[in-house]
């Protein structure tokens, strides 16, 4: 039984029932000898809302019978019940993604809906999920449709409702800002508004958030933080970084390419070396020493990110993420665990001689990244 079909039964073309196969899929009616009843379905968006089906109770004359006649191409057939039935339509493929405007990375905590009008109702939602920093796979039949942000991960502005819609050929259309629908042809890109649309292999609708200009992460940066000397922090002389998009460069144009940029501190105290840093949500950022100790291994690069999550009194509460090699994602962690990547490992150097009377030489570095070891060995020829 398909739920969620609203159906309408008419006598003589006045209603008389109505009712919601969720409620009740099998429905008992009154009727009466010789009026003309009418069913009526209309059907969720995906399922096709089924002909009207036309209908009386007649009597037998030689019998007395009383006879339930349905309509059926022009004639009368006899049936024991009135079943309408709904064909489920085909469907189309698509990704939603969401998008930071200043990286067009996947950002994780919005609350995103597919809805069949622009005002989301109890009836006219059709799927809801929070954003979890991958594209959200759906598929969808024809019909018209509106992507919504019912709300926006901290530190961002709510996007703009998304319209679009898919003909009966499985075609994706997307309504610019002067309300008219392109077509998105086999293997074009098109962009319009926050919206875009890949039809290379996947149709997918990309919906932008705006970063709040009034909402960022705080990041201090110092010698007690990462667990160094003074003297060794300032010699290492560490940078914040960061990828960003350029002002005139839309996060949904596929041909955008973001450049490496240094991020300025907003505070510094040059007595404790304490710097202090407002970051973006979300965005990632690289922690980078700029500066080698002799006699050490250089610092590897530092990628991170900070989420922020709304508490129970709806103030925000920061999670540092710091990127592993291990997993090729961004993970939660601790200013321990960032303390624990900045490791000055002096280089040590192991000499033999292998069976071709070379002597080898191998440098062993010892890096606490995310459980990375890397070791690289090195062969020199001294002479026979």
């Amino acid at each position: 039984m398909l739920e969620n079909t609203s159906l309408v039964l008419t006598k003589d073309g006045a209603k008389v029932a109505s009712w919601n196969s969720s409620d009740a899929n099998e429905k008992e009616v009154e009727i009466f000898l010789g009026s003309d009843y009418v069913l009526t379905a209309t059907a969720p968006s995906d399922y096709t809302s089924g002909a009207a089906i036309n209908f009386k109770l007649e009597q037998d004359k030689a019998t007395g019978e009383l006879l339930l006649k349905q309509l059926v191409d022009g004639s009368k057939v006899n049936v024991d019940a009135i079943n309408m039935v709904n064909v489920a339509k085909d469907r189309l493929a698509l990704s939603i993604s969401k998008l930071s405007d200043s990286q067009a990375t996947e950002i994780e905590g919005a609350k995103l809906a597919i809805s069949t009008s622009e005002e989301l109702t109890e009836d006219s939602l059709l799927e809801e999920w929070t954003t979890n920093g991958a594209a959200h796979k759906t598929s969808l039949a024809e019909g018209e449709y509106y992507l919504i942000e019912e709300s926006a991960p901290v530190g961002f502005e709510l996007a703009t409702t998304i319209k679009f819609k898919i003909n009966e050929d499985l075609k994706l259309y997307i309504a610019d800002e002067e309300g008219k629908y392109p077509l998105v042809e086999d293997g074009d890109t098109a962009a319009t508004g926050d919206a875009t649309t890949s039809a290379n292999t996947e149709l997918t609708i990309s919906m932008v958030d705006n970063h709040s200009t009034d909402t960022f992460a705080s990041f201090t940066l110092s010698p007690s933080i990462l667990g160094l000397p003074d003297d060794t922090f300032s010699a290492l002389n560490f940078v914040v970084k960061t990828n960003s998009l350029a002002a005139d460069e839309e996060a949904t144009n596929v041909d955008s390419e973001p450049s490496v940029k240094l991020v300025s501190a907003v505070a510094a105290d040059e007595e404790s070396l304490e710097y202090s840093y407002k970051l973006n949500y979300q965005d990632e950022y690289i922690l980078l020493a700029q500066n080698t100790i002799d006699g050490y291994e250089a610092i590897p690069a530092i990628s991170f990110k900070i989420v922020g999550n709304l508490d129970e009194n709806g103030k925000p509460v920061d999670t540092l993420l710091l990127y592993s090699s291990t997993t090729n994602s961004f993970v939660t962690a601790t200013i321990d665990n960032l303390e624990s990547l900045v490791t000055l490992t002096k280089i040590e150097v192991a000499r033999g001689i292998d069976n071709n009377n070379k002597i080898e030489e191998t440098h062993s570095y010892q890096f606490d990244i995310m459980n990375l070891e890397v070791a690289k060995p090195e062969d020199k020829n001294y002479g026979d």
